[in-house]
């Protein structure tokens, strides 16, 4: 349990100490947003499936990515393109792994709940990992 509070006190100071706006530095935590209402079927589809690349593109670079969800509209969305990821790794010979964790987190001045879903393949060097940490 105390892993759990770690882990979730250092991806909120992962992405507390990056700007919003800042697309020259990648980071290997993902927000997951949610869809609005009139979106088609199709292109919630596709919005997922790019999620899942974002994911995948993430282990391969980084070795472990963590996805940020903070409603039950973006916990579904984000297992099932961690669940597609999943078949994108396969193909190089990966196993996708996920450890899922609450996270605490203050937004708008309100303290909100949300889960962290941290993905890591079976081939990722752990010392690496915790080096970059």
């Amino acid at each position: 349990m105390e892993n759990q509070e770690i882990e979730t006190k250092k991806i909120e100071t992962a992405v507390a100490n990056n700007a919003p706006n800042d697309h020259k530095e990648f980071s290997n935590t993902l927000k997951v947003k949610a869809d609005s209402k009139d979106v088609t079927p199709e292109e919630r589809k596709r919005k997922v499936k790019n999620l899942a690349g974002a994911i995948a593109h993430g282990l391969r670079q980084f070795g472990v990515v963590y996805v940020r969800c903070f409603s039950p509209a973006t916990c579904f969305k984000a297992s099932k393109a961690i669940a597609i990821a999943r078949g994108f790794v396969a193909v190089q010979g990966f196993d996708l792994f996920t450890i899922v964790s609450f996270i605490e987190t203050e937004m708008d001045g309100q303290m909100k709940t949300g889960i962290a879903y941290e993905c890591f393949t079976n081939k990722t060097d752990t010392k690496k990992v915790e080096e970059e940490k």
